[in-house]
């Protein structure tokens, strides 16, 4: 389970440089819906990732 501190994950990493997680989080629209997915990959096992996950369309 996510602990959330004042309604954001306790460990959180920012990912838009731009707008952060809590400005998205304000916004008005309810139907929003924020999935991040995060991958730790070898960097030798870049290319072969990257066309994996490219398969996956």
């Amino acid at each position: 389970m996510i602990k959330l501190v004042n309604g954001v994950p306790k460990k959180l990493v920012e990912i838009d440089e731009q707008v952060s997680f809590v400005e998205h989080m304000d916004e008005d629209d309810s139907t929003a819906v924020i999935s991040i997915n995060k991958f730790n990959v070898d960097p030798d096992e870049v290319d072969e990732f990257l066309k994996a996950f490219a398969a996956t369309d």
